[in-house]
């Protein structure tokens, strides 16, 4: 629940179909695999504090009954 559920399954659920092309193409050879995966990682921590400043400045700004849902999903 939060900040990764938010991020990682609630935005990609809500506009999967709008904004998403599930057909991606053949797959691409990487022949460094460690400093490919290691340069995500690293590009996606640059956007850390801008992402948990937003987080609080939106905590802070709705009420705390508004922030979180409850889904119930087919397991």
């Amino acid at each position: 629940m939060g900040i990764h559920a938010f991020w990682e399954s609630r935005i990609p659920e809500l506009f999967a179909d709008e904004q998403y092309d599930f057909f991606v193409g053949r797959a691409e050879y990487i022949s460094d695999p460690a400093t490919f995966f290691w340069k995500a990682v690293l590009d996606s921590h640059r956007l850390l504090d801008s992402v948990l400043i937003i987080e609080r400045e939106l905590s802070e700004t709705y009420p705390e009954d508004k922030q979180f849902c409850y889904e119930e999903r087919l397991y």
